[in-house]
């Protein structure tokens, strides 16, 4: 544990935890299955926040690395959410759903995400302490069992708790 001291209008001392993925293997999956229509997300890493309270704020930065193994293009969005379990799918979104297209000739791309977010009462009293990196891939050329492949040992998840 991290801490600093930080005055704010002469009152108060502020802590900062940073709290990590692991450092080798933070990804949770090893490919997630290219869709032809909708949205159904996998959570790729998530780093645990075993004492999160009203009023914290988060700093977070996660990033993944995808690899496209098809002839087609490949569409991968992500986000990061707040939600109550590590492999959650749903909760409250820090960063929108934003991406970008794996072509054959690019292969791998990564994905990085950053966010700042308060800490509520409806947080906490939802159970909400994991910052969880979401994302889905489609392609209309998709068939059943494509899978975008999410590579290991190169994505991280790292979250700043800092606390008044």
């Amino acid at each position: 544990r991290y801490w600093c001291s930080w005055s704010h209008r002469g009152e108060g001392i502020v802590t900062i935890t940073p709290y990590l993925s692991p450092s080798s293997a933070s990804e949770q999956v090893t490919s997630i299955p290219i869709l032809t229509a909708g949205t159904t997300k996998t959570s790729i890493i998530s780093v645990e926040l075993p004492d999160v309270a009203e009023g914290d704020i988060l700093v977070c930065l996660a990033e993944f690395e995808g690899t496209n193994p098809e002839s087609y293009n490949v569409g991968v969005w992500s986000a990061l959410l707040l939600a109550a379990a590590l492999d959650a799918t749903t909760g409250v979104e820090l960063s929108e759903f934003n991406g970008a297209n794996i072509t054959p000739g690019n292969h791998h791309m990564t994905f990085v995400k950053t966010a700042m977010h308060v800490v509520t009462a409806s947080d906490v009293t939802a159970g909400r302490r994991f910052v969880n990196l979401v994302g889905y891939a489609r392609s209309t050329a998709a068939q059943p069992g494509d899978v975008l492949v999410i590579e290991q040992d190169y994505g991280r998840g790292n979250v700043l708790l800092v606390r008044q």
